[in-house]
């Protein structure tokens, strides 16, 4: 997926909502995640190149 976002933000929260799809009855709700995405930003920002938000850069996000 691809989110073209504006820098500054108020916010720099990204919400993901998990739905189970149904046919005959109500979806139903599994789980949520909500990411902190201002270092993201800010790295962008100061290298003025695209990033790619991957499991990599949480995992150097970790070790730091």
């Amino acid at each position: 997926m691809v989110f073209d976002m504006k820098a500054p933000r108020p916010d720099y929260q990204l919400v993901l909502q998990a739905w189970d799809f149904d046919i005959f009855k109500k979806n139903d709700y599994l789980c949520e995640w909500t990411l902190d995405l201002r270092d993201l930003f800010e790295t962008v920002q100061r290298s003025q190149r695209s990033r790619c938000f991957d499991n990599r850069y949480f995992e150097a996000w970790e070790k730091a």
